[in-house]
């Protein structure tokens, strides 16, 4: 199965598959998502937004019946691509089990200092929710 990709307005289907997945973010209609699956059974999502000025990877997930079938390695790969296609470094806040998994395109630990407030804020946040949460930064190569 292909991985396609679209902004966040033009896939109806998202906050569907972002709730059955029990994500409880938003998102904005220019956000880039890469995709596999169909309007009929989405497999995974994940989605890159600018948000004051900044790159951020937010909600990549792969539906619950799916996991540990490399999809999500597979997303990781073609956001890659497009990341290295970018002249500024993209930022994430995953639970702190998957630094290494997002280590594999690059993405490393950084102190919240080192990245946009608005990001130490949330990173804070989330912590204060009892979450094990890293900041990862992955520089631009570009």
């Amino acid at each position: 199965m292909q991985i396609d990709r679209g902004k966040a307005r033009e896939l109806h289907w998202l906050p569907d598959f972002y709730h059955e997945c029990g994500y409880g973010g938003t998102f904005d209609g220019e956000d880039e998502v890469f995709f596999i699956g169909n309007e009929s059974k989405v497999h995974g999502v994940v989605r890159i937004a600018t948000e004051q000025g900044a790159l951020v990877l937010w909600g990549m997930l792969v539906h619950p019946d799916l996991r540990r079938q490399a999809i999500g390695s597979r997303l990781l790969s073609q956001l890659q691509d497009y990341l290295e296609s970018k002249s500024e470094s993209c930022f994430c806040l995953p639970h702190d089990y998957l630094a290494g998994f997002y280590g594999q395109i690059g993405f490393q630990s950084i102190e919240s200092s080192a990245a946009p407030e608005f990001l130490s804020k949330k990173m804070n946040r989330y912590k204060e929710q009892g979450l094990n949460i890293v900041l990862m930064e992955r520089t631009s190569t570009g």
